[in-house]
C-alpha cells in the first residue's frame, strides 16, 4: 500500500490542482463574480473602516493627547498611531477571511452540484461576520509548541459550512478534521497556485505590448500598453487567489466526505500536503477516491 508519506507536493503537483480547480471555476462561473465582488466588499469596508478609525484617533490625539504632549513629550502621539495600526492588522485579518468564507461557501455549493448564488455567499459571510470580529478582537497570543500546532487552513470552510459562533471552536473543528485525514505530523499545505514566473510573463509580455505600441501610436500607446498590464496583473491575481480558496474548499471537502470533488483527483490532493517522513497516519489515501 502507498503511505501518505511517500508524496510530496511539488511544483508539477501544485499546476495540476490550479488545473482542477479551473474546472469547478469552468464549470461554475459565478465564482468569478463571488471573488471580485467579496474583493469590492472588503476594500469598501477596509477604505470606511479606515477612514473612521484614522478620523477618532485623530481627534482623541489632538483632545487627548494634545496638551499632554508639551507635558510627556512628542512621543505621546505614537500611542494613537499604534492604536490604528493593530485595528487595520485585525480588520484586515477579518476582512480576508469574510471573502474567504463567501468563496468557500460558493465552492463547497459547486461540489455538492448546488447552483452558486452570490447573494446566498454574501449574505453567509455576513452572518458569520459577527463570529469572526469576536474571535480575533479576543484572541491571545499563544505559545504551544510546534508539534501542538492546530491546523487552521480549514476554518473558512467550516465556518461557510456550519454556523459557528466560536472561532476558536471552528479552529479546533480545522485541526480535527485536519489530523484525521493528513496525521499528527502534518506540515502545511501546499496550495499556492501563484508562481512568480506567471507574473514576470505578464510583466515581460506588458513590456514589450507597452514598446510596440509606442512605436506604433506614440507615448499614448505607451500608458494604453501600461494600463493593458496593470489590468492582466490584477486579473490574475484575483483568478490565483480563486484557484487559491477553491483548492483549499476541495482538500476540506476531501477530508470530510472521502471523496475528490468532480474535476479533482483523490491522490493529487492527499498529496497537496507534506508530511514528516515518520509522522504517525490514520489511513491509507488509497481507501478515499474520487466522487462517484
Amino acid at each position: 500500500m502507498t503511505k501518505m508519506a511517500d508524496y510530496i507536493a511539488g511544483p508539477i503537483q501544485t499546476t495540476e490542482l490550479a488545473k482542477q480547480a479551473f474546472y469547478t471555476v469552468r464549470h461554475n462561473k459565478q465564482l468569478v463574480g463571488v471573488q471580485v465582488v467579496g474583493t469590492l466588499i472588503a476594500i469598501v469596508i477596509g477604505i470606511a473602516t479606515l477612514l473612521v478609525v484614522a478620523s477618532s484617533i485623530f481627534y482623541i490625539d489632538t483632545i487627548l493627547f494634545g496638551g499632554l504632549a508639551g507635558a510627556i513629550g512628542k512621543w505621546v502621539h505614537i500611542i494613537p498611531v499604534a492604536a490604528l495600526g493593530y485595528v487595520m492588522l485585525i480588520g484586515g485579518i477579518i476582512l480576508v477571511e469574510y471573502l474567504n468564507i463567501m468563496v468557500s461557501y460558493g465552492a463547497l455549493a459547486a461540489f455538492t452540484s448546488q447552483k452558486v448564488r452570490l447573494w446566498q455567499c454574501v449574505s453567509i459571510a455576513t452572518n458569520r461576520l459577527p463570529c469572526l470580529v469576536r474571535g480575533f478582537s479576543t484572541a491571545r497570543p499563544s505559545f504551544r509548541p510546534a508539534k501542538q500546532e492546530c491546523r487552521a487552513e480549514f476554518t473558512a470552510p467550516v465556518i461557510a459550512e456550519y454556523d459557528v459562533t466560536n472561532y476558536v471552536d471552528a479552529i479546533t473543528r480545522s485541526d480535527q478534521i485536519f489530523r484525521q485525514t493528513w496525521g499528527v505530523g502534518s506540515i502545511a499545505i501546499d496550495v499556492a497556485v501563484v508562481d512568480e514566473l506567471a507574473y514576470y510573463m505578464i510583466l515581460l509580455r506588458g513590456g514589450i505590448l507597452a514598446l510596440i505600441l509606442n512605436e506604433l501610436l506614440g507615448q499614448g500607446g505607451a500608458v494604453v500598453g501600461m494600463i493593458i498590464m496593470v489590468v492582466s496583473l490584477i486579473a490574475s491575481a484575483v483568478l490565483f487567489a480563486l484557484l487559491d480558496r477553491i483548492i483549499t474548499a476541495a482538500l476540506y471537502y476531501y477530508a470530510v466526505t472521502g471523496y475528490a470533488p468532480k474535476g479533482f483527483v483523490a491522490a493529487d490532493l492527499h498529496a497537496a500536503v507534506t508530511v514528516q517522513p515518520h509522522a504517525h497516519l490514520n489511513e491509507d489515501f488509497t481507501s478515499k477516491g474520487s466522487a462517484p
